[in-house]
């Protein structure tokens, strides 16, 4: 009797101890769950969120091994991208990727997450669709310190991308200032007149001279200065402080433009030509888009006159007070 009454005091003990240890094995795969899934959904901080952006170099598409993808005894190119990632609050993202060399815009939306913010690199996974089939991953390496860093797609080249603040200026520029001011404080000229090109091929070229050497093409939507001109040549200068010459009639005012575009959108808009009339709502999904929505639509789509598909962004301006200002 008191064998067997031993026997069940040690089975209940060892029961006890294997129960308390697999409680204790099943916290803590659980807690590191927990604590993953806190990071994936974890949102930027305000100074992380913003545009970045990149160029993407011509090169050939590889298969999953990381060789050349050969079709029909040929290498497959990709062309030169010009990529603009937008990173939103509450973890929403955007990207619209330009073809360099037919300038065409492809515009995504989706979201990202944050799977690492260890050591001093952020890396942000944004996930994409463009609606139509395509969807796309990427991963951005953000240095904490100066937003510079890598963007890292599938069996795609790297992209080294920067992040876009047009409210600053350069370190030169400001470091020219304070020495001829004897200041901190930089003032920015908030009323700078900016012009961009207007082209039916989507580009101008910029030159070194008046009909000189090409130094780059100057594509819709970028904005610049007019410091000059000479022999029919604009000298113009970009934010990045690089000056060059295009031709005078590839140059228009920014505010013009704007208004212009604005102008026809609004038209388009009043007689609901921009909707879809097999469509319950005139949208697709029964959407029901805003004004600033339909107007950003409108220009993304290509809707209004040509080279007023700069504005197919709701960052470029802020449509309520152009708005205004084009109506005064």
């Amino acid at each position: 009797m008191r064998n067997i009454t031993r026997y069940l005091t040690l089975l209940f003990l060892v029961i006890f101890i294997i129960t308390g240890c697999n409680s204790e094995n099943n916290k803590n795969p659980k807690s590191k769950n927990e604590e993953v899934e806190s990071k994936q959904t974890m949102d930027l901080s305000d100074d992380f969120l913003g545009n970045y952006h990149g160029i993407q170099e011509s090169y050939f598409m590889k298969n999953q091994y990381g060789d050349d993808m050969i079709i029909a005894g040929n290498k497959v190119p990709v062309p030169s991208s010009d990529f603009k990632f937008l990173l939103k609050e509450n973890n929403a993202a955007g990207l619209q990727q330009t073809n360099l060399e037919d300038n065409q815009r492809y515009y995504y939306d989706g979201s990202y997450k944050v799977i690492s913010t260890e050591s001093d690199v952020i890396k942000v996974e944004v996930s994409l669709s463009d609606g139509q089939g395509s969807t796309p991953t990427y991963i951005l390496e953000i240095n904490k310190s100066d937003k510079k860093g890598n963007c890292i797609g599938n069996n795609e080249i790297i992209i080294k991308i920067s992040k876009i603040d047009e409210n600053t200026i350069s370190s030169s520029e400001a470091d020219a200032i304070k020495e001829d001011t004897n200041t901190t404080d930089i003032v920015i000229d908030d009323n700078t007149e900016y012009y961009i090109i207007e082209d039916p091929d989507g580009y101008s070229n910029l030159r070194e001279v008046p009909s000189g050497n090409v130094i780059r093409k100057v594509y819709s939507g970028e904005k610049f200065e007019t410091i000059g001109e000479e022999n029919n040549y604009k000298k113009v200068k970009f934010p990045d402080s690089s000056t060059g010459y295009i031709h005078n009639s590839r140059v228009v005012n920014f505010n013009v433009k704007v208004c212009e575009c604005l102008k026809a959108a609004d038209k388009l808009i009043k007689k609901d030509l921009d909707k879809d009339p097999n469509m319950e709502t005139g949208f697709s999904d029964g959407w029901i888009p805003s004004y600033t929505e339909r107007l950003v639509e409108i220009f993304r789509y290509n809707q209004c006159p040509e080279g007023c598909d700069f504005l197919g962004d709701h960052d470029v301006i802020d449509f309520q007070s152009e708005l205004q200002r084009c109506s005064e």
